[in-house]
């Protein structure tokens, strides 16, 4: 058992840790790479608008941007019926005085900040605001990158918070989505890009790539060089005889009702755009779970993680300055310096779970911050912020 109050104050050093990049399935199941998940959704059908162009998946809708009208479509997905899964447009939202028409491009959302961003083939940036209460997207103001290039696919990292875009040059750009600062450029030849998904579960970027043979694959963000991972999907969903631009996307696991997967949303641009879901693989295991019971003052209290590395190690850090977040290389850290982190590491057992009890502090109402890591998968636990009872 630990007394809380003598636990040593140390940093928390997150940068430098190498990304763990998860190898493709073998074998063909459901979840294997390129497979098709569901019937192409219409998205004439769906919207009414011939110029849909990118999908982005924020805060539980799915958001489609249709360049020829500045519109954004606020989409729900209904799982509920396996064999004919539904999409239904919520709300329509006309950005066309905030966005001039332009040829396609691509979004991306930072859900923790509540933004959804457009790049525009004319170089610029678009931010708009979601509101969680009314789940209602505003627009907020344009950003102009510190670069010439295109817009035309574009990414976020979370737990970088820095942004991708990449076209028809050689370069991958690594930026900052707030203010178009750029950070790094990095030579990423042979991938003419429409659109851009950063995986969280591999720590790389899909690209869509409408080179001479049109495909989806798959970047290493710190290099610009492809991984072994692509595949060529079909060019004609919607049996129209015409071959289409691979347009805006994003990663996301996705739920067809019967199987769950690592996928990619993807829209195929033609006369009629259609929105398509391949598999990446299959989904990630849960993130490991922080829990805290008995947290009164002056008795016994039990810190438990779960969905652990099984006969590996874990260890938990605390706050009293608040929550955070402070960005990692691995993901954002619900922690504000000065961080305490509890002296050793934590064992886990033959299920992933580990479990540590100290003596509360005697101070009633006095708030904490409480994140835990596994060692093994550097995968942070969920953050909690309880209040000595």
């Amino acid at each position: 058992m630990k007394t809380l109050s003598k636990i040593l104050l140390a940093p928390l050093l997150c940068a430098g840790l190498a990304v763990q990049f998860a190898a493709s399935p073998a074998g063909q199941t459901q979840c294997s790479l390129g497979n098709q998940l569901l019937a192409p959704i219409d998205l004439v059908a769906l919207t009414g608008d011939p110029s849909c162009c990118a999908v982005e998946e924020a805060w539980g809708y799915y958001w489609v941007y249709a360049f020829g009208s500045g519109q954004i479509y606020q989409c729900k997905y209904d799982p509920s019926a396996a064999q004919s899964p539904t999409f239904v447009l919520s709300a329509r939202y006309d950005f066309s005085n905030n966005m001039p028409p332009t040829i396609p491009a691509d979004m991306t959302a930072d859900e923790a900040a509540n933004r959804l961003y457009v790049g525009g083939a004319n170089g610029a940036g678009y931010k708009f605001k979601y509101d969680p209460l009314t789940s209602a997207l505003s627009f907020e103001t344009r950003i102009t990158p510190q670069f010439q290039e295109s817009l035309q696919g574009l990414c976020y990292d979370p737990g970088s918070g820095l942004g991708y875009t990449k076209e028809n040059t050689n370069a991958l750009i690594e930026f900052k989505l707030t203010n178009g600062v750029v950070t790094n450029v990095l030579n990423a030849p042979g991938i003419n890009a429409f659109g851009l998904a950063f995986d969280s579960v591999t720590g790389t970027i899909w690209a869509t790539d409408d080179g001479r043979v049109p495909r989806i694959t798959q970047i290493d963000p710190r290099t610009g060089i492809e991984t072994q991972n692509s595949f060529v999907p079909n060019p004609d969903p919607l049996g129209l005889g015409q071959n289409s631009i691979f347009c805006g996307a994003d990663v996301m696991a996705f739920d067809n009702g019967s199987t769950t997967c690592q996928a990619i949303a993807v829209v195929l641009f033609n006369s009629r755009p259609a929105l398509m879901f391949y598999a990446l693989g299959p989904p990630p295991p849960p993130p490991p779970f922080l829990s805290l019971d008995g947290f009164n003052a002056g008795q016994i209290a039990t810190l438990a993680v779960s969905n652990a590395t099984p006969f590996d190690k874990v260890f938990v850090a605390l706050s009293l300055a608040g929550g955070g977040p402070i960005a990692t290389s691995f993901g954002p850290v619900s922690l504000t310096p000065p961080i305490l982190i509890f002296p050793g590491t934590i064992p886990t057992d033959a299920n992933g779970n580990a479990s540590l009890q100290f003596q509360t502090p005697n101070f009633p109402a006095l708030p904490f911050w409480f994140q835990g890591i596994d060692l093994q998968s550097l995968i942070l636990t969920n953050g909690i912020s309880p209040i000595i009872g």
